[in-house]
Order: structure tokens, then sequence, then C-alpha cells
């Protein structure tokens, strides 16, 4: 498989993601709410429990902006650049911060009684991704630096 051809197929999937989240926080997301609405004591906590979610969904999407830039340099034969290292460093950055956030946002609304343990445990399968993620991004983002650097020098030496 050449490179563009791997770079279509990864911005197949960017979309695929970018579709799954519409999905995720059109669709299923004001659903859940809906349906867990009776449990919960004060019907401004939903919207405020909607909105929390909807504002993690920010990162995620910036993160799906940048890989698309990845791929892009991928399909140009520009794989093992510093600005792919600095735009996978900022894609962990970003999945640390939407984790962050997520951990500090339930805790909130669980202390102001908006939330309950079921859906903090819920999360927390979510927080677990998010930090996989990111740590899984800096190690790349790590090993396109150092692939960077010894590109630029096998140029030098020619």
């Amino acid at each position: 498989m050449n490179k563009k051809k791997l770079a279509l197929w990864l911005k197949a999937m960017i979309i695929g993601v970018g579709i799954g989240g519409l999905i995720v926080y059109g669709l299923i997301l004001p659903m859940l709410a809906n349906a867990y609405a009776p449990f919960i004591r004060d019907p401004l906590a939903k919207y405020l429990w909607l909105g929390f979610f909807a504002l993690t969904g920010v990162p995620c999407y910036a993160v799906l902006v940048l890989s698309w830039m990845v791929c892009t340099d991928i399909g140009r034969e520009r794989a093992f650049t510093v600005r792919n290292a600095v735009r996978l460093k900022r894609i962990a950055l970003l999945a640390a911060f939407d984790t962050a956030f997520l951990l500090l946002g339930n805790v909130v609304l669980f202390l102001l009684g908006k939330n309950d343990l079921l859906m903090m445990a819920f999360c927390l399968f979510v927080i677990f991704a998010g930090i996989v993620l990111s740590v899984a991004f800096a190690a790349l983002s790590h090993l396109v630096m150092n692939a960077a650097e010894l590109q630029d020098q096998c140029d030098l030496t020619i």
C-alpha cells in the first residue's frame, strides 16, 4: 500500500469517527439524558449534563482536524516532520485536557447533586480511554520527532 492510499484510508477513518461523534453527541447523549432524566431530581441537571458533555466534544473535533493534517502530510510523503511531531503532541495535550475536563466536570456535577455514581462510573471508562490515547500520542510524537531528526541528518549527508 502506498502512502497516498494509506492517507486516504486514514482520512476515511477520520470521517467515520467524526460521523460517529455526531451520532453520539447529536442523538445518543440526548436520548440518554431523556431516559436518565426521571432519575434526576432537578430538571436543570439534564441541561447542565448535556451542555457539559457537548463541551467535551470540542477538543475531540480539534483532534480530528489535526489528524487530518497529519494524514495530508503522509499522503505528500512528509510523514516524519517536526510539524507532524508538534501536531501529535497537541493531540496528546488535547486528549489529556479533555480527560481532565471530563473528570473534574463529573466531580463538580456530583458535588452539586446533578450527577450520580452510575454516570461517574460510566465516565471512568471514557477517562481511562482518554489517558491511554494521550500517552499513546505523546509517545508517537516523540518517535516522529526522533525520525524527523534522523531524516534531517540523512538529508544533510547526501
